[in-house]
């Protein structure tokens, strides 16, 4: 049975911070968009990123969820990961797009710098124009593990060496 029709999904994947991750990732493993740097880099996001608004598209958004603990706020409570949180939260509402909140180390197990690489996803510094790119490829894990658990079946097409 086919459906009759199919809804392009999209996954939009923050890593917030200081130094903010965003990568935009069709259901199919496409990138369409990466970048990584100030908080800033989320101003104008519909505009920027008009075509998410597209009624046909299946649009979801997986950002880190940021928690102060006795043991994080000995260091720092991170208040500018807590805002770009908040700016990615209003930005999910005013879209009514579904907007996941996923624990770093269970995204980071499930998406392996070698996963990243074997989709042909990994990206490095000069890839970003910066030292490192970790808050972008943390980015993208984010948004893969969006796929894996609410799109399952599109995150298993994804994986190389499954049979679908």
């Amino acid at each position: 049975m086919s459906q009759r029709n199919p809804r392009t999904t999209f996954v939009v994947g923050v890593d917030p911070g200081d130094s903010t991750g965003l990568a935009i990732i069709r259901g199919d493993g496409f990138r369409p968009h990466f970048e990584q740097g100030p908080p800033s880099i989320l101003d104008d996001f519909t505009v920027r990123f008009a075509f998410l608004l597209n009624p046909g598209y299946d649009v979801l958004v997986a950002c880190e969820r940021f928690v102060v603990t006795v043991d994080t706020a000995k260091h720092s409570a991170q208040p500018t990961a807590q805002q770009t949180i908040g700016v990615v939260a209003r930005l999910c509402r005013l879209n009514v797009w579904p907007l996941h909140l996923q624990s770093p180390s269970d995204v980071k197990s499930l998406i392996p710098n070698a996963l990243l690489r074997d989709l042909g996803l990994y990206l490095r510094g000069r890839d970003v124009d910066a030292r490192d790119a970790n808050d972008v490829n943390d980015a993208q894990r984010h948004a893969l593990a969006a796929l894996a658990y609410h799109r399952a079946s599109m995150f298993d097409r994804l994986i190389p060496g499954t049979v679908t």
